[in-house]
């Protein structure tokens, strides 16, 4: 392996390994997508629409104003709020790095990316770390199934050699053992196999894949699961991961209309059509695919069922039970109690009762 490509797979490690530098391409790689989301027209020509909702969506927030140099949007923090802890104050940080207090609502517009002003950030850090410690145990598990055996040795040079002869086993090189003494030296004893663990880290890593995607609105078909989900269910799944784009883009486009009043500017903003697709599809397979469900399943339920269970049990629950019952109770309970009362306790009584006068 040469110095150059080495020091490219040392860099390619380094950015697995170093979780601080994975969570930071992480999130620029994901704001990279959401760049996307909105589209923007007639912004004046100093507002670079792509670095004004990369720092909505980062930091959670800007403020519009005209100030210095004509128009400009400025990143910073909130000076105060008001009781329904609405910030009323923006600290700005102007071009030379100073600071300036600014009243919302009077000096400019507040653009906020999200009804809280969180940013796209926490949702990117919380699937960045799950993912990275998911691809982390995906390569040792790589490196674990090209060796399932631990080789211990018995003396120094035994080791290096073993040693050696690993590293190229690393290296995707094979090797030859030259002495006899290595195999005398050495003890093999094997290794659980890691296949398992490593399809389950697949289809962890596939899972995390989507949610993220489906907090930032876009219907996402990593899961290894997906597939057995019907129509309905993929559709009601597009409605659930909507309200979150939805609230962004409302937030974005009511901070456009003040902007608009106050400056009297004509600017407007728009979905990307990659983000609104996934409104429309759902709604023309339903057309389709559903009919044909609907058509199949009631065809075959209810034509079995209301066949069997009406003939049966009304034709064998009448016939015995009225038959049995009324004969047998009538017959022998007036029969046996009106003739033997009668008989015994009159014909005992009187006679008893003439002997003793």
């Amino acid at each position: 392996m040469s110095k150059n490509n080495a020091t490219y797979f040392e860099m390619g490690k380094k950015n697995l390994f170093d979780k601080n530098l994975y969570l930071r391409n992480y999130e620029n790689f994901m704001l990279t997508k959401t760049n996307e989301i909105f589209h923007y027209e007639n912004l004046p020509e100093n507002i670079d629409h792509n670095i004004m909702e990369y720092f909505i969506q980062k930091k959670g927030f800007v403020f519009f104003t005209k100030y210095e140099d004509g128009f400009n949007f400025y990143h910073g923090n909130f000076h105060d709020f008001d009781v329904y802890e609405r910030p009323t104050k923006f600290n700005a940080i102007l071009k030379d790095r100073t600071v300036k207090t600014f009243e919302i609502g009077k000096d400019g517009v507040l653009i906020s990316n999200d009804l809280f002003n969180m940013g796209l950030l926490p949702i990117f850090d919380k699937y960045g770390v799950m993912l990275n410690e998911c691809e982390i145990s995906l390569y040792l598990n790589s490196i674990i199934n090209r060796m399932p055996y631990i080789i211990s040795a018995n003396d120094d040079d035994t080791k290096r050699s073993a040693d050696m002869f690993i590293k190229k086993i690393y290296d995707g090189e094979l090797s030859i053992v030259g002495s006899n003494a290595f195999f005398e030296g050495i003890e093999i004893k094997g290794m659980s196999s890691g296949a398992n663990t490593t399809l389950q880290n697949i289809e962890l890593t596939q899972y995390i894949k989507a949610s993220a995607f489906n907090e930032i609105g876009l219907n996402s078909n990593f899961n290894m699961k997906r597939e057995r989900l019907n129509v309905t269910e993929l559709t009601l799944n597009e409605k659930a991961i909507k309200p979150f784009i939805e609230n962004m883009f409302t937030c974005r486009k009511d901070a456009i209309n003040k902007i608009n009043e106050m400056y009297g500017l004509n600017i407007t903003i728009s979905m990307s059509s990659i983000w609104n697709d996934g409104e429309q599809e759902p709604i023309e397979t339903e057309l389709i695919e559903p009919a044909e469900q609907v058509e199949v399943l009631p065809a075959d339920e209810p034509e079995q069922e209301p066949a069997d269970e009406p003939e049966q049990e009304p034709e064998q629950e009448p016939e015995q039970e009225p038959a049995d019952e009324p004969e047998q109770e009538p017959a022998d309970e007036p029969e046996q109690e009106p003739e033997q009362e009668p008989e015994q306790e009159p014909a005992d009584e009187p006679e008893e009762e003439e002997k003793e006068k």
